[in-house]
């Protein structure tokens, strides 16, 4: 399952130099390269296919984990939803988020960049059927779209002590521009459709790392 989904998420950084894209133009400055502190894991693999190089940050979960339809705390061994009580057992949100270049060397600015989200929630599915959702960011209670997304996969299982469990997997593609935007602050609320979460401090900065990457 793993290596089916590390497939799924290159396949489609393959096709960000070829796909357009929705435009986020804003004046947010570029990330400057500096020593980053976060969770995720990235990493830079050239692809001899496609002769590309893709910059990728493995799956990390958000800190702050799914706020709709509960508030969970992934951070704990004991993770609590705003009431104060358990969270059903195995709910999870991560993300992975990368670009790709063509060549091995970097010699400008990518155009666009993949954002994928995959969730873990108890219930029916939350985008098997309608429309696509958009991806939004809220910021200083303004909401700004970062593009539609995609729905990879959807599945539902019952299990003996969760219950019911829905798995699912989406991703939006974006210009660079929209990343700047989205990481120029201390946190964001995120929201596809239903859900929502909250990506903080933390979580930014691999985003910001990831940004820094895509300048020469």
């Amino acid at each position: 399952m793993n290596r089916l989904l590390t497939i799924v998420v290159c396949a489609g950084f393959f096709l960000l130099s070829v796909v357009s894209m929705r435009a986020q133009d804003n004046n947010s400055p570029a990330v400057p390269k500096r020593k980053f502190k976060h969770k995720a894991s990235i990493k830079s693999v050239y692809d001899e296919a496609s002769k590309q190089t893709i910059v990728t940050t493995q799956w990390f979960y958000a800190s702050e984990g799914i706020m709709k339809p509960r508030v969970v705390d992934n951070s704990a061994y004991q993770p609590i939803d705003s009431n104060g009580d358990p969270f059903v057992l195995g709910e999870s949100l991560a993300i992975n988020v990368g670009f790709a270049y063509p060549g091995r060397v970097l010699t400008s600015t990518p155009e666009a960049m993949e954002f994928h989200i995959r969730v873990t929630h108890k219930g029916v599915p939350l985008f098997k059927d309608g429309e696509a959702p958009e991806l939004i960011a809220v910021k200083d209670r303004e909401n700004f779209s970062l593009g539609k997304m995609t729905l990879v996969s959807s599945k539902t299982e019952a299990r003996v002590k969760e219950g019911q469990m829905s798995f699912e997997m989406l991703f939006a593609r974006f210009k660079y521009p929209g990343l700047l935007r989205l990481v120029n602050d201390k946190s964001v609320v995120m929201k596809v459709g239903q859900l929502e979460f909250k990506l903080v401090d933390q979580d930014l900065e691999a985003l910001r790392d990831l940004a820094s990457r895509m300048t020469p």
